[in-house]
């Protein structure tokens, strides 16, 4: 009983110890796909907006964007956003937590969103939706670990385009 006791708590020890590092890896992941997305943005105090600026734009953004009080501002070409959301998987299904940073490009449009769903006790989806360079891809991996989507393509790529579009609000 005392060596089943023993070999249980090194596999659980283990398990625990896999799900570490493959959580580490994933982020690791994400993080050189960010640093990535941003190279190339310009990052400068004395980039301000000015009127002439909004000229060609449609009349109600420029009459929008003059409402926003942006002229004078300093122009923004790179965000990083944190959430906290509650979410369902299915409609009519309990909510579950999630957290995620969301990192936007303007100068190459882009973002990339990581995620982490608390789907049960010592249960997590690791998920990272991303555009780059007009390419898109979702990525999601129960634990971290087993990759059960890494969806690209034709379809992809415009979805993930119209987010990137629909979000620049942010």
């Amino acid at each position: 009983m005392k060596l089943a006791l023993i070999i249980f708590c090194g596999l659980l020890v283990l398990a625990v110890l896999i799900v570490f590092i493959a959580d580490y890896s994933f982020s690791q992941r994400v993080k050189g796909e960010v640093e990535e997305l941003f190279a190339d943005s310009r990052v400068s105090g004395k980039d301000i907006i000015k009127k002439e600026d909004l000229a060609g734009l449609p009349l109600p953004v420029q009459k929008w964007l003059e409402g926003a009080q942006v002229v004078g501002m300093e122009k923004i070409h790179t965000v990083r956003l944190k959430q906290e959301a509650r979410l369902r998987l299915e409609k009519d299904k309990h909510w579950i937590m999630a957290e995620a940073q969301q990192y936007f490009t303007v100068d190459e449009p882009g973002f990339i969103w990581k995620a982490q769903i608390k789907a049960a006790p010592f249960f997590h989806i690791a998920g990272r939706d991303k555009y780059f360079r007009g390419r898109g891809n979702m990525l999601i991996k129960p634990l971290s670990l087993l990759t059960v989507a890494d969806a690209s393509g034709e379809e992809i790529d415009q979805g993930t385009l119209v987010r990137f579009l629909v979000e620049t609000v942010w």
